[in-house]
């Protein structure tokens, strides 16, 4: 059942019961083979494209589907199946089948012949049979979206047609709909994503936004607490979600939540359903409000303090790293109350100070202007404060390098020793920045703050866990984390095989990352061959997944950010990983570029004034700022209007259109620096032939990588635009 359908089937029942059983009736009968001449009459093809169906269910009402193939519960094969679009009156059936056939066509020959193949059961000639298949390699079509005009004026754009999520017709379905409670149940799933998820070893998943990392992940926690539920008396499994964002693990235990709850559905009694239903019915009018992301940090506010609190109860367990951090220390720091040595003083601030904590925006702020009093060297001119925070967190304090030297920090002549392929920002620059990291910490100690390596160092150091390891953890946007972070995460999970690290590093926000997939696999690897981690080593080498379609953005979007990622590699070709060309699963608009504007001339208040008074997260549109004093100076002027965001406040959400406000505006590269993407556009030559690497035009990879971020990683759902203001 695609959404659509099961909105208005859901929607059907709560108006008349009878017209939702009577299609519910017609698609039993659909799912049993019978097809006939009123149920199976050709909307369009298959001479065109790929059958589009609709089934007579009463005298206006129609059901609108296809046949299509399902990957089988255990992946070993495809199965056809009743895919249910709608359900529409019979003026509903529009011009929007032919495209869809036609579109559906671009996903190959190979599947156009298992949706047209029909197969006759051996017991009854009236009777067919869903035919089964090996396995197939995806093909998706890059055609344009079409924007359809309708005769009352709107436009529809039906790209959700392409990227809507199917769900089984279960019990849990239908009592859900017997109970008329909206239901979140497991979708369809490709055929890598399949084995994301029943992969039995630990594993790497990298992927951009939207291409099913998270959702892997999440099935696959479903599938091991379903497991339990099973057999209940055997010790529940402690699965433990891991991320850098407040609102990214709310959303994922809402989804999770979800999912556990409509599945429950399946085992009420019809005395339940009928209770439910009439609790729904008494709240419909009252529904919730959805979480607003500036207020997320403290979502759990049930959590136990400390580490060496939770119980079985508190598990699958969904936190950020900065409150696990803060419960692991909490432990440490109740071992020792009476110490008094430097990490248990960080250790105490990790717990109680985090006015003393020293984040990208605190450097940017109080600390970088008087490095470049003191310094004045041409690092703030060639460089810029993001560059530099991330050399002192990510190199110097954060790295493996730094891991294994004494005191968690590289003295002057291994940082200047260090490759410089795998660390090029700073090759021509280290004695130079290492004396500024030097008047940083000197500037620290003044101000008693600590920064996130501190905060980790500091932990490892004093670290005898107390309380059980979990069996399974699940480490999402692990990309924006230390290379040091992970060793703590990994001490954490007692199961060689439970591992789930998922990410991108061209989606890098966090200031201080400075890896990818590569070295931190390694890093893991090593770790657990020098026996940091007793027993603990698999024998089973981990498995490395890579997506490359993207389910949620169009490819106007998707295009854009692939030609950044491309520039990206090769200017910087050890940067980030290098994947597979990402694809979409449809073409799109590209984004819509508004430039050269000064305040005075823009038409503001058009603009804004058809977003104002919409402030619910999860509406439609978003504007997306580089930080919170431009969103200040958007309020100022125009009032309340609209989401605004930064980009780590918009981690886990979506929206159908999102706007990039003045981006370049902050930027810490120069127009000339600039120039050297504007040249390299369209001249591959111009791109390899520049070494940047080795220059200060290493600012532009941070900005660029930027860039490319904000084209899809905000992430809209369905009809996607995309437009970006800019002064530059």
């Amino acid at each position: 059942m695609a959404n659509d359908a099961t909105k208005d089937l859901f929607q059907l029942r709560r108006c008349d019961a009878k017209r939702a059983t009577c299609v519910l009736k017609k698609i039993s009968q659909l799912s049993r083979g019978e097809f006939s001449g009123n149920n199976f009459k050709v909307l369009h093809g298959p001479s065109h494209g790929i059958p589009i169906y609709q089934a007579e269910v009463l005298s206006n009402l129609r059901l609108v589907y296809q046949i299509d193939c399902s990957l089988d519960d255990d992946g070993q094969a495809e199965r056809q199946a009743v895919k249910v679009y709608g359900i529409y009156s019979h003026k509903q059936l529009d011009h929007i089948w032919p495209w869809l056939s036609k579109l559906l066509s671009g996903r190959g020959k190979v599947y156009r012949q298992r949706c047209i193949l029909r197969e006759r059961a051996e017991s009854d000639g009236g009777v067919y049979r869903p035919a089964i298949f090996p396995p197939r390699a995806e093909e998706f079509t890059t055609e344009q979206s079409p924007v359809f005009v309708r005769e009352d004026g709107s436009n529809e754009d039906l790209s959700w047609l392409m990227s809507n999520k199917y769900v089984k017709l279960s019990k849990a379905y239908l009592n859900g709909l017997r109970a008329e409670r909206e239901v979140e149940l497991p979708f369809e799933l490709t055929t890598k994503e399949w084995q994301i998820v029943h992969c039995l070893t630990s594993c790497y998943v990298i992927g951009r936004s939207g291409t099913g990392k998270t959702t892997a992940m999440v099935f696959k926690m479903l599938g091991i607490q379903r497991a339990w539920e099973q057999v209940p008396s055997t010790r529940k499994p402690r699965q433990l979600f891991v991320t850098r964002y407040p609102v990214l693990a709310a959303k994922v235990e809402e989804f999770f939540t979800s999912l556990v709850e409509s599945l429950a559905l399946a085992e009420r009694t019809q005395d339940e359903l009928q209770s439910l239903r009439s609790q729904i019915r008494s709240t419909v009018e009252h529904p919730p409000r959805m979480m607003d992301p500036l207020n997320a940090v403290n979502y759990r506010p049930g959590t136990p303090r400390k580490y060496s609190e939770l119980s079985d109860h508190d598990f699958p367990l969904f936190i950020t790293f900065d409150q696990l951090a803060r419960m692991i220390a909490a432990d440490i720091q109740a071992d020792d109350p009476s110490s008094y040595d430097r990490n248990n003083s960080i250790l105490a601030k990790v717990i109680d100070d985090e006015s003393s904590f020293i984040t990208y925006e605190v450097f940017k702020t109080n600390y970088w202007p008087r490095l470049c009093d003191i310094c004045r060297s041409p690092l703030a001119r060639n460089f810029g404060p993001w560059l530099v925070f991330s050399e002192f967190m990510g190199v110097i304090k954060g790295s493996e390098t730094a891991f294994n030297s004494p005191n968690g920090i590289l003295d002057r002549q291994t940082y200047v020793n260090l490759s410089t392929r795998a660390y090029p920002v700073f090759a021509e620059d280290r004695h130079s920045l290492y004396s500024t990291f030097e008047s940083f910490s000197n500037l620290k100690c003044g101000l008693y703050g600590y920064d996130v390596a501190d905060r980790t160092y500091a932990i490892l150091k004093g670290l005898s866990l107390k309380g059980q390891q979990v069996d399974y953890l699940y480490v999402d946007e692990v990309q924006d984390n230390l290379i040091i972070d992970t060793i703590l995460l990994r001490i954490l999970c007692k199961n060689p095989n439970g591992l789930f690290w998922a990410g991108d590093t061209a989606q890098t926000i966090s200031a201080g990352s400075t890896f990818r997939f590569a070295d931190l696999k390694a890093f893991i690897h090593r770790a657990e061959a020098a026996g940091s981690m007793a027993n603990q080593k698999s024998c089973a080498a981990p498995e490395v997944f890579e997506l490359a379609i993207n389910y949620r953005s169009h490819g106007g979007i998707v295009n854009c950010a692939q030609l950044i990622v491309k520039l990206i590699t090769g200017f910087w070709p050890d940067s980030i990983d290098t994947l597979q060309p990402e694809r979409a699963m449809l073409g799109g608009p590209k984004p819509v570029f508004f430039a050269g504007w000064q305040d005075e001339t823009f038409p503001y208040e058009p603009f804004f004034s058809g977003l104002r008074g919409n402030r619910e997260l999860g509406a439609e549109q978003c504007i997306l700022v580089r930080d919170n004093t431009v969103r200040e100076q958007i309020r100022e002027r125009f009032g309340d209007v609209a989401v605004i965001l930064t980009l780590q406040e918009s981690k886990g959400l979506e929206f159908d259109d999102v706007f990039l406000y003045n981006f370049f505006e902050g930027s810490a590269a120069t127009f000339s620096q600039w120039r050297i993407v504007l040249m390299a556009y369209g001249d591959q030559e111009n791109t390899l032939s520049c070494n940047t690497s080795r220059s200060p035009h290493s600012v532009l990879c941070t900005e660029a990588v930027e860039k490319s971020l904000r084209g899809y990683h905000a992430g809209p759902q369905e009809a996607i635009s995309l437009g970006l203001f800019t002064k530059q």
